[in-house]
């Protein structure tokens, strides 16, 4: 439990040294939430038209052609 507790305050640390690194140079950190929500956004967004677009084709692009069957009594043509 000392060792959780001591990774989580060695995380906190390294997070809050990030942000602090940020402030500095002058970005908030509602502005990096803000650009990682819009980047996941639209990642999301592109994966799933991309996905739309894959499943309106057809599942392969082959022209169709005739065959004709012969059977001892009838023949018929088959697409």
């Amino acid at each position: 439990m000392v060792v959780m507790r001591e990774l989580f305050i060695s995380q906190w640390s390294l997070g809050s040294r990030i942000l602090g690194m940020l402030e500095i140079e002058g970005i908030g950190s509602e502005v990096v939430t803000a650009f990682f929500v819009v980047a996941a956004s639209l990642a999301v967004l592109s994966i799933l038209v991309s996905a739309w677009r894959l499943t309106g084709r057809r599942p392969l692009f082959y022209d169709l052609f005739l065959v004709e069957i012969h059977s001892w009594d009838a023949r018929r043509f088959v697409q």
